[in-house]
């Protein structure tokens, strides 16, 4: 049987007295490090609030009026920079500073007329005109009314009635229209359309132009002549006749053939002497009897 011996356990206590020391000691350090950081910080503060102000406090220098209000606001000089004469004519000279010169000429121009402007102002107040005379430099260009009297109103619309009433009784009496017609005792005694019958194919017209050349009955030959022009265009098939056809009907007809210029102008003096009951002269009866004539012939060129 073996025997156990008893060991007291003083390494472990020594070595749990040590820890405790170390321990105890660092804590210690610790809180006399943290000590001083909060005096230091403390120190700067107050430092820092007594003697530097923020970078972008200027409250103090500039709106504090307690303090420095014997100085201004910028105690330094600013010193600039000196550009040369010839650089700024250079300047000017280059294209892509084309406005400095425009404005520079502009402030000429302005410069001239405000003094322009002062020395009008100056000679305006050294002789002021009257105070009834108006002012003429406003005066625009449009055009003014004539203020006229009613007297000169009448007299000038009496005088526009009476032109206009001139102009009528002129026109009337060169036509011969109305009461400016010529007068004609025989128009009455003459025989109108239906004395010569309806079917124009089988009247005498030689027998009856040579009468009324005769009766210097004038209008009648002109009717009997253009009536003889129907029944040639109709005989050479030219045109188609018809009682009830008008003059505007034969002429439709003719239209942009070789007889509507010499048709036409016949037809304008049928329609002149005969229905305007115009007086036809010798004279004037020679002038249609030859259209007449140039007419029939170009439809029968043997015609006589």
């Amino acid at each position: 049987m073996k025997k156990r011996f008893y060991h007291p356990p003083y390494p472990l206590f020594v070595l749990l007295a040590f820890f405790f020391v170390c321990s105890s000691h660092a804590y210690a350090q610790d809180i006399n490090l943290d000590s001083l950081k909060k005096a230091a910080l403390e120190q700067i503060k107050t430092d820092g609030e007594q003697h530097e102000k923020h970078i972008y406090d200027s409250s103090e220098r500039f709106f504090n009026a307690k303090f420095y209000s014997d100085q201004p606001f910028a105690a330094d000089k600013f010193s600039g920079k000196t550009i040369s004469p010839s650089l700024i004519d250079s300047l000017k000279k280059d294209k892509d500073f084309w406005y400095a010169s425009a404005v520079e000429k502009f402030k000429v121009k302005q410069k001239a007329y405000l003094q322009f402007a002062d020395s009008v102002k100056r000679v305006n107040a050294d002789n002021p005109e009257p105070a009834s005379k108006p002012d003429e430099s406003f005066e625009d260009d449009s055009p003014r009314i004539i203020n006229i009297g009613p007297g000169l109103q009448y007299l000038l619309l009496g005088a526009a009635i009476l032109i206009f009433l001139g102009a009528l009784v002129y026109f009337l009496s060169s036509n011969k229209v109305g009461f400016f017609a010529p007068s004609n005792k025989n128009i009455d005694d003459q025989p109108e359309e239906t004395d010569l019958g309806e079917n124009i194919f089988i009247l005498p017209y030689q027998d009856l132009l040579n009468k009324a050349i005769k009766d210097k009955n004038y209008r009648l030959a002109t009717r009997i002549l253009y009536l003889q022009t129907l029944k040639l265009l109709s005989e050479n098939g030219i045109i188609t006749f018809k009682p009830d056809s008008t003059n505007i009907h034969y002429l439709m007809q003719l239209n942009k053939t070789a007889y509507y210029d010499d048709f036409f102008k016949v037809t304008r003096h049928y329609e002149y002497v005969w229905y305007g009951k115009f007086d036809v002269t010798p004279e004037m009866y020679e002038k249609i009897s030859k259209d007449f004539s140039t007419m029939q012939k170009k439809i029968i060129p043997s015609y006589e």
